[in-house]
């Protein structure tokens, strides 16, 4: 997680925004990817994205458990190799490689076996709910950042009405989100918050 603070403020520093992007299911492969990536960075008047990941484990339409998954996988992981190779994106990641919740496991170490590159970033669902240590774990393990997106679990009222929760909040006089986004910036997970009110973004 220091590390992709220092990336933060690296961009912070130069007055503009972090900008990264996601190749979804349809775009995977090695010659999808290639052109995906420029289509997005035509789309933005940019010569480079700071971060590219791979927005799913499988590509469309194929079933999660196609065994064909594996293959368009590991090239759409090349081609985003290659790209940062050539300077048009500076970090690699993933989204949503989970080792529990999803029928494919072990794919992050299948793209390494096979290039020698792990993912900077993965990008997972996280939250008092869904914690696959697992996946932490690996992650730690092998120095890749945890974004956590959804960290309030979509504003789950069983969360927000948590008794536990809600008294740990008021006897530290702070809201219920804010006990648990700190839990996770604690832990160095780099936390993705979303919401619609403008007030809010503010």
């Amino acid at each position: 997680a220091k590390k992709y603070e220092l990336l933060l403020n690296d961009r912070e520093s130069q007055g503009r925004n972090y900008n990264y992007h996601k190749i979804g299911p349809k775009e995977q492969g090695y010659e999808y990817t290639l052109t995906a990536c420029q289509n997005i960075l035509d789309d933005l008047g940019m010569d480079y994205l700071d971060l590219l990941l791979i927005h799913w484990p499988g590509a469309a339409p194929l079933k999660p458990d196609d065994p064909a998954n594996s293959t368009i996988r590991l090239e759409t992981w090349k081609a985003m190799i290659e790209l940062q190779k050539s300077n048009k994106v500076r970090d690699i990641g993933v989204s949503n490689f989970m080792l529990l919740t999803y029928v494919m496991a072990g794919y992050a170490e299948h793209l390494f076996k096979h290039t020698g590159v792990l993912p900077t970033v993965n990008q997972i669902e996280l939250h008092p709910f869904l914690v696959e240590k697992p996946t932490i774990d690996f992650c730690q393990k092998h120095s890749i950042v945890i974004q956590a997106y959804s960290p309030l679990a979509r504003s789950d009222q069983r969360l927000m009405s948590s008794p536990i929760l809600l008294e740990i909040a008021k006897n530290h006089h702070r809201t219920v989100p804010q006990i648990v986004l700190n839990w996770l910036m604690t832990q160095e997970f780099v936390v993705l918050p979303k919401s619609k009110n403008p007030d809010r973004i503010r």
